[in-house]
């Protein structure tokens, strides 16, 4: 969306600072913990095109809550809006193309596939950025006018899918013994499942929460606004890049090593960004996109192959609260972090906390042989 190199400061100009941005981002994930779980159940029992087409009618209008707000309660309907609709695509993408796949006996090639999807996913986005970053300097206001149009032809885009039929070969007595017959599975059954989904959540919850402090980062270090579309669009260009490959790297160094290689790279990518701070310093956020493109292929393989059919929306939908939940609970405190300390200082204290997070994880992973992998 043209939004993305601009939307905090879009905030901020509305009278926002940081604590409030990044408040609304938790309200938007708690949001999206209620209706995650749910959501993937009902794309496993009633159709994940469905699921899509919903989402879409609901990003559209939530789109449209933000471009007429002027004020954190009109942008909070705006992200509540915009849960539901991350709710209903929340995992219903990634299980149709799998069951899609199976259908056809091809389900090794996923991790390809995956990273193709995501590849063109941030090749669009970086062509929107580059955009963004140059409607920008007439109106932050006008990147989110313009960012309605490609959200409502989504709509026609999810009715033109096909459902496999797959997920419907298995009938369950209910939602609630459903879920705790899943959940069993995830938290009891499968520890390698459980500490890949909690390593996902740690790891994913950094660089997701990057993303709201790069823009300010960024001027605060001085970096040009001019240069704020370009840096935006090289970075998604840079994981397309990377998630284009994820399945090659996989092959080549396994998953084990693949996990090793997206904790480091994040860790040293805050670390860079908090002890090295200078206008050119969004040289470092490209270490934090060689995460965000090799952990979501490699991550959604690993998953869908532990998990069955009948179940896989929802297993990701877990897998995917998860992370909200830690998101979540950590986002408000690091934006109030921003606002006393600054954003520089902030990475630093990112890259301690991951560290000290990562590690009994690590353990965890290699003591059940997920490292080995």
């Amino acid at each position: 969306m043209l939004w993305t190199p601009v939307i905090v400061l879009f905030f901020q100009e509305n009278g926002l600072n940081l604590t409030q941005v990044l408040l609304l981002q938790s309200l938007y994930s708690i949001s999206q913990i209620v209706l995650e779980i749910p959501s993937g159940y009902l794309a496993d029992r009633k159709g994940r095109r469905i699921s899509l087409i919903a989402g879409a009618v609901f990003g559209a209008l939530g789109m449209s809550a933000y471009v007429l707000g002027s004020g954190f309660w009109e942008f909070l309907l705006g992200e509540l809006v915009m849960s539901v609709a991350g709710a209903l695509q929340s995992g219903s993408a990634s299980a149709l193309a799998f069951d899609s796949l199976k259908q056809d006996s091809r389900e090794d090639e996923f991790t390809k596939i995956k990273g193709r999807m995501k590849s063109s996913q941030l090749i669009s986005g970086a062509a929107a950025s580059l955009v963004g970053g140059l409607v920008a300097e007439q109106g932050l206001r006008l990147t989110i006018w313009y960012s309605i149009p490609p959200l409502v032809l989504m709509v026609p885009l999810a009715l033109s899918l096909r459902e496999t039929g797959l997920h419907e070969k298995s009938v369950r007595p209910g939602y609630a013994d459903d879920l705790r017959r899943v959940a069993n599975t995830v938290l009891r059954n499968k520890p390698d499942l459980r500490y890949v989904i909690l390593f996902s959540a740690f790891v994913g919850t950094s660089t997701h929460v990057a993303y709201f402090l790069y823009q300010p980062y960024m001027r605060e270090v001085g970096t040009p606004l001019a240069w704020f579309g370009a840096i935006i669009a090289g970075a998604r260009l840079l994981t397309a890049a990377i998630s284009s490959s994820a399945h090659r790297i996989e092959d080549k160094v396994g998953m084990g090593n693949s996990l090793k290689l997206v904790v480091v790279t994040a860790v040293l990518g805050f670390a860079l960004l908090g002890s090295l701070p200078s206008r050119y310093a969004f040289a470092f956020i490209a270490l934090h996109q060689l995460v965000q493109g090799l952990m979501g292929p490699v991550i959604s393989d690993y998953v869908n192959q532990l998990t069955d059919s009948a179940d896989r929306a929802t297993v990701l939908s877990i897998k995917n609260l998860l992370k909200r939940v830690v998101y979540s609970l950590t986002i408000p405190l690091i934006g109030r972090a921003a606002d006393l300390i600054g954003t520089v200082q902030t990475m630093t204290l990112i890259a301690v906390a991951l560290s000290a997070a990562a590690l009994p994880l690590y353990l965890l992973l290699d003591r059940h042989g997920v490292l080995g992998s």
